[in-house]
């Protein structure tokens, strides 16, 4: 008996024409005529909406059922095509308009049920496949391309990016249901991997192919002719207006033909040696293409593999190609194509016909290898073996937990809040778990669907009693009991039983949306974890609602039931807000509440993106938003009659349902009721307003609306109830807050008061972005969830920085990849990591950097987990505007800090300062619009000497008493007596210098400031030292504070602006933490003042995941102090914080949770004596040197002042020293380094820096800020002293002076210290000596140690691997 076929369905968003017309026809008929010898194979495909559903028999085992497409595809299709988002959308309004089809889908699941295997042609059809991912039929993914690639290709503008992003969420969502994937080439295969993380053993190689045809005999003689052969696809359409506007042009003597509907899609007039043939019968086409002398495939653009170039090759005609026409096949160029760019493209076509003998060669190495390789049934035959392979592979049981969700109504036409905030929570719960929200519908039959990636909604007919109650008790009310009426009637439903029990017995945890379907309860096992998401006190709810219903106390009775059962058997309930979770608990004892209120999508518009013109005359616009749901009645009705009616010159717009709730005779002029818009409508709507107005004077729960205004950068005025929920806004700081009679006084002042709109604004959507956006409060559930149903394995912890490279680039960078090494030799951790590839990294426009890729010498490190590393974004178009509000930021909050620190720091510069430059010779420095200096107590005058590039007015003010104002243009002077002793000197320009290309602000070159005492003596203001030197040295307590409080004081519109600008960002690298974050335990971050430690703590938190910060955190360095990096390191779950000092100093003061942990380590083998002879050697052949020298270890950049040590030795060797200067390091800032004794080697090989290091008389380093001396303990470790920066408070933590090394501030305390080393050799090596006792303790596994108990005590916390609230950790 022979053996029954299995079952395959293939399904297409178009459908298989015979014969074929385009390459895309052609694989999806050819392919499965050839399979339907292995399998029974019924394609299903979508066809024309005005068509009938027909089915075509190709042979008994292979037919085709095409059936009509939802109309409104075509409506789809048409907007887009108005809003011009590309020449070819057909599948993605296909898909689109899934939520409207009923026959497409029906048919599917009828045909799904039967099916062994169902493979998906493309990801268009997955929103019609109800049951994907939770029916446990097995899926394949067929891709003819890999789908978003072409889509971001094709499509155009902002719909067209939109788009793009919708097909790459539907591929992701098709792979997670998916068991095996067929690529059609390796390319495809690797991307897939990549950008989906789709396991590469299961993604199989099935190539384009084409059906061999009979060579004609004789052969007919190839004509001086090119043929193109192509579909109306764009890629296509532009290779033909290639060939007619420049190929033929340019090679007049050959005739061009072209085949297909790429002829009916070029609309241009074509040249006389251009024939536009069109669609031809298969006997004419392979006539043309034996007698061509060549085929080509001129295209520029384009995914997948071309099937032309196979129909060409088996023809054996002479192809010519570009590199993209030929991706996908493994050609050889010349060996079996030729190929070339287009603009060689005519040259290397007539090469091609001009010699007859070389083309015909190339013509039959070509079809030899079709032959071989890519006939239609070879490869069938091949995806027969990877199908089959698939079926009989064990079913692979899911790592994702279960989710049941169950509720008493569908959500997935989300209009009211309860339904919106179902579906954005379980879409966030469907990164990382399997969910099925189970619920009930008013139709004849069950429905399924898919709310987001691993989110089914499964939905249950209710019984014809149940809706004879729910048509029943509403009459004669207008308030609804549908939900208690269903937790009446849903044990009678047997069809809602059947599919609760099927779901609970693969469920890890059932969680009760609302309470109306606590009956339910009855079913689940004790040990089952029960989570409650409570949306109100349903109980005090419908106290208020029903009251006046006659019948209302039962229904009252029941609801306060029905919340007692689910509340009370909860292992966990999440609320709204805190308000009612203390009800929850204060009414049925429930033994774990947690708040998570309601949310908004992010990012979406808001206001600030919008250019407007401004329009004076426009009056202002104020926006409320609400349902029908009487508190919002009342609050619309008081905007009618009170705010409208005291604000006429202001207008008011209404939207939603209120809109026909609320009891208006005659709407006055200045109030638009709205009613319900789309959500493009509605955010379009908020990006004109100018503020939003809230005026809720009653009700429960928490409201959406608030955080959609916040977020869309609407200026909030609201009643304390309307921010009910919302426990961490704060009026007056995120919001304005007033009372009834109030309210419409604040209105004209919010919109006339811009200053006061945009600070609330900002601070708003800032707190919005970090605490209610979605994607952050699913995070915790998700967090809570993980808790609950527990998590298997080992921990996988993932790594997230700036840059990562070997060799390291940098003492960070040196650190971490030490540091995971060592902590990657720990049994039960897994550890990956990401970062943008970045080499070199050079600083622009202050703020910001550039990063160049990495170099030939930039390796990957080795490690035992993944290394990702993604392409940076290019800088932002706008970050010269962006810097230039930043340093006029910067200016003004130095004046700040200087008045206040003036007294502390003593004589010298203040605030207003650009950094030191060199001109003739001599220090000199820009002024900004306003710059302050302190003179010396008891001074009676002061003279000051500069230049202005340009003509500008300044004025000169001691203790602000104006002395002179004038004119200046070039060189300049002042010079004055004061009336009386003053000392707080001010410089003001009128005007800044313009620069294209330095966004610093520039008043003034000032080359000298000397105060005159009383006795005539002068006393020169040290232009080389600012403010920032002396106040470290002198005050350095009082300079962090105040570097925080200014921090603090910053706006959030211009704190956030560094980030933006200095990056590095990545737009791939977030798209895939946005989709693999979830598969991991614990994110640790790094770098400060980088973005990547803000990316990695926003990811932690949008995904549920604790998160460690390793700063490398340089307190003293103002350039360290942002707003947004407080924020990461007060929500981070722990900060590693170094030096110990830090902690107190300053990590402390900004709500970190910070732990202490040692700032470096060591590898002791690098200091092993044979390591440290060859080292010797290694630095004999670089250093010829014979004087003893002081060695610079590290980055050459101005931040580490290399410069103090060589000036140092200059003058040592001025007084007869006789010491040289060797810099090891990158050259970061290109400055040049000259004079005698000076040696200048930079980046050097490991032992290279040991053999300088042990040869050394001491190791100098004077970085101003550091949050570690990784450096001197190397230096001990060689057994060689050092001298380095005293106010550099990781130093000073570590050097013990006289005993180990000494410390130095200035360039004269730096010689003095270096003399004492170049003139007493043995002091030398009794100082490194005891220094190597200190520096022996800190060896790397020493500090991964530590780190490993940080993260351990991390995870304990949130009680990883616990499966409930007081069971033992997992095994």
């Amino acid at each position: 008996m022979a053996e029954k076929r299995r079952k395959l369905l293939a399904i297409n968003f178009f459908p298989a024409f015979v014969p074929p017309r385009s390459g895309g026809e052609q694989r999806y008929y050819m392919l499965y005529r050839y399979l339907s010898e292995a399998f029974d194979v019924t394609l299903l495909s979508a066809t024309y909406a005005d068509a009938k559903t027909e089915t075509i028999e190709h042979s008994p085992s292979f037919r085709e059922i095409r059936v009509p497409k939802p109309r409104e595809a075509d409506q789809i299709h048409w907007k887009l095509d108005n809003e011009r988002i590309g020449p070819e959308c057909s599948g993605l309004a296909l898909a689109l308009a899934g939520e409207f089809d009923t026959e497409l889908g029906r048919r599917m699941g009828e045909l799904v049920r039967a099916a062994d295997v169902v493979v998906h042609e493309s990801p268009f059809t997955l929103p019609y496949d109800r049951g994907a991912g939770s029916d446990g039929k097995l899926r394949m993914y067929n891709a003819y391309n890999v789908e978003y690639r072409l889509a971001e290709q094709m499509f155009e503008g902002e719909i067209g990016r939109r788009g793009a992003a919708f097909v790459r969420e539907l591929e992701a969502r098709l792979l997670g249901c998916c068991s095996a994937l067929l690529a059609i080439s390796e390319e495809e295969r690797v991307e897939f991997h990549d950008a989906f993380g789709f396991p590469s053993e299961r993604i199989f190689l099935a190539p384009n192919g084409y059906e061999p045809v009979a060579a004609p005999e004789p052969a007919p003689a190839r004509e001086r002719s090119a043929l193109f052969l192509g579909s109306a696809h764009p890629p296509n359409v532009e290779a033909l207006a290639f060939i007619a506007e420049e190929l033929a042009p340019a090679l007049k003597d050959v005739t061009f033909y072209a085949l297909g509907s790429v002829c009916k899609a070029y609309d241009k007039p074509v040249p006389a040696n251009v024939k536009l043939l069109g669609f031809v019968d298969a006997a004419e086409k392979d006539a043309l293409l034996w007698r061509c002398g060549a085929a080509i495939n001129p295209l520029r653009s384009g995914a997948g593999t071309n099937l032309k170039m196979l129909d060409y090759m088996g023809h054996a005609a002479p192809v010519l190609s570009t590199p993209i026409g030929a991706r996908g096949l493994e050609i050889e160029a010349g060996a079996q194509a030729a190929i070339s760019e287009l603009d060689g493209f005519a040259g290397a076509l007539r090469g091609l016909l001009d010699d007859a003998g070389a083309s015909r060669a190339l013509g039959e190495r070509g079809a030899g290898f079709a032959r071989a390789r890519y006939t239609w049934q070879a490869i069938a035959a091949r995806s027969a073996q990877a199908i089959a392979q698939t079926l009989s592979a064990p079913a692979v049981a899911s790592a994702r937990k279960r989710i049941l969700a169950v509720c008493d109504y569908e959500t997935h036409r989300a209009a009211g809040g309860g339904q919106v905030r179902i579906n954005e929570l379980l879409t966030e719960l469907g990164r990382e778990f399997d969910v099925t929200l189970l619920c009930l519908n008013n139709g004849e039959s069950e429905e399924r669907c898919t709310i987001a990636p691993g989110v089914v909604q499964r939905s249950i007919p209710k019984t014809a009693a149940h809706r004879r109650e729910d048509v029943k008790s509403l009459k004669g009310y207008s308030v609804s009991v549908a939900d208690l009426v269903a937790a009446k009637h849903c044990l009678d439903n047997e069809a809602l039983l059947a599919a609760f029990r099927e779901e609970l017995a693969r469920a890890d945890l059932v969680d009760f949306e609302h309470c109306f379907l606590a009956p339910l309860l009855s079913l689940v096992p004790q040990a089952m974890p029960v989570v409650h998401s409570s949306h109100n006190v349903e109980a005090e709810l419908k106290r208020e609602l029903l009251a006046s219903r006659e019948d209302g106390d039962k229904w009252i009775e029941l609801a306060e039931q029905l919340e007692r059962e689910v509340a009370s058997r909860a292992d966990l309930v999440f609320c709204v807000s805190d308000a009612d979770a203390a009800r929850l608990r204060e009414r049925y004892g429930a033994r774990r509440v947690l708040t998570v209120e309601n949310g908004v999508r992010l990012p979406q518009v808001h206001r600030n993106g919008l250019a407007r013109e401004e329009r004076p005359e426009q009056p202002p616009l104020a926006v409320f938003v609400g349902s029908a749901h009487p508190p919002n009645v009342r609050a619309a009705q008081f905007i009618v009659d009170e705010l409208a009616a005291r604000n006429p010159r202001v207008n008011f717009a209404l939207v939603g349902s209120v809109c026909e709730a609320i009891d208006v005779a005659e709407v006055p002029p200045n109030v638009a009721l709205l009613g319900f818009l789309s959500l493009a409508d509605k955010q379009a709507l908020f990006a004109l307003a100018d503020l939003a107005v809230n005026p809720l004077f009653e009700g429960g729960g928490s409201s959406l609306k608030v955080p959609d205004f916040l977020a869309a950068g609407l200026p909030l005025l609201t009643s304390p109830i309307g921010v009910r929920g919302f426990g961490g806004l704060r009026a007056g700081t995120h919001y304005i807050e007033a009372g009834p009679e109030a309210m419409a006084e604040w209105i004209p002042k919010l919109c006339g008061d811009r200053g006061l709109s945009a600070r609330i604004s900002a601070e708003a959507m800032d707190y919005v972005a970090t605490h209610l956006d979605w994607r952050v409060l699913g995070g915790r559930m998700r967090r809570e969830l993980r808790q609950l149903i527990g998590r298997d394995g080992p921990c996988r912890m993932l790594v997230l920085t700036y840059r990562f490279g070997e060799p390291a680039r940098g003492g960070a960078e040196v650190y971490l990849l030490n540091l995971l090494r060592a902590l990657e030799k720990r049994e039960g951790l897994e550890i990956d990591v990401v970062a943008p590839a970045v080499g070199p990294i050079h600083d622009r426009l202050h703020f910001s950097a550039d990063y160049e890729p990495p170099t030939a010498t930039d390796g990957v490190p080795t490690m035992k987990g993944q290394v990702r590393l993604f392409r940076p974004d290019p800088p932002p178009a706008d970050r010269f505007a962006q810097a230039a509000i930043l340093n006029s930021a910067w200016m003004l909050e130095s004046l700040r800090i200087g008045a206040d620190l003036a007294v502390d720091i003593g004589p010298g510069l203040l605030g207003g300062w650009n950094y030191p430059e060199r001109s003739d010779g001599r220090v000199v420095r820009w002024t900004g619009r306003i710059a302050q200096a302190l003179l010396p107590e008891g001074s009676e005058g002061v003279r000051i000497a500069g230049v202005a590039l340009q003509p500008v007015r300044v004025s000169v003010r001691v203790d602000d008493i104006e002395l002179e104002a004038k004119n200046v243009s070039g060189r300049f002077s002042f010079r004055h007596a004061f009336a009386s002793p003053g000392t707080l000197l001010e410089l003001r320009v009128s005007a800044l210098m313009h620069s294209e290309d330095d966004a610093r602000e520039l008043g003034v070159i000032v080359s000298a400031i000397d105060a005159v005492g009383a006795d005539g003596e002068t006393a020169a203001i040290d232009l080389g030292e600012g403010m920032e030197e002396r106040a470290r040295r002198a005050a350095p307590e009082r300079w962090i504070g105040e570097l925080i409080a200014a921090a603090k004081r910053r706006a959030r519109d211009v704190d956030r602006r560094f980030c933006r600008i200095r990056g590095p960002h990545s737009a791939e690298m977030e798209r895939w933490l946005d989709r693999h974050a979830a598969d991991y335990d614990v994110i640790l971050a790094q770098g400060v003042p980088f973005a990547s430690s803000l990316l990695g703590v926003r990811t932690a938190a949008r995904h549920g995941l604790p998160s460690i910060v390793l700063p490398h955190f340089h307190m003293e360095d103002r350039y360290y102090h942002w707003r947004d990096f407080y924020d990461a390191f007060a929500a981070a779950d722990r900060v590693l914080a170094f030096p110990e000092e830090s902690r107190r100093a300053f990590f402390d003061k900004v709500g970190a949770h910070s732990v202490g942990i040692a700032g470096g380590g060591l590898n002791a083998a690098d200091f092993a004596p044979d390591f440290v002879a060859r080292g010797r050697e290694a630095f004999a052949r670089v250093h010829r040197g014979e004087r003893p020298f002081v060695l610079v270890l590290g980055r050459k950049t101005a931040a580490k002042h290399y410069a103090a040590t060589v000036q140092a030795c200059q003058r040592l060797n001025a007084a007869g020293a006789g010491v040289d200067v060797v810099l090891i390091g990158p050259d970061d800032d290109g400055a040049p380094l000259a004079g005698e004794g000076v040696y200048y080697y930079g980046p050097q090989p490991r032992e290279v820096v040991v053999g300088a290091l042990s040869q050394a008389r001491c190791l100098a380093n004077m970085s101003e800020s550091e949050s570690f001396g990784i450096v001197l303990l190397e230096s001990w470790m060689a057994g060689r002293p050092v001298v380095a920066r005293g106010s550099t408070a990781a130093f000073a933590e570590l050097v013990e002076e006289g005993e180990n090394g000494y410390l130095a501030d200035s360039v004269d305390e730096l010689a003095a210290q270096l003399k004492r080393y170049i003139d007493d050799r043995d002091l030398a090596d009794r100082h490194g000596a005891a220094g190597r006792d200190i520096a022996r303790g800190f060896g790397w596994d020493g500090v991964a140690d530590r780190l490993w108990d940080i993260v351990s005590g991390v995870l304990d916390e949130r009680r990883f691997g616990a499966a409930r609230e007081g069971a033992p950790p997992a095994a």
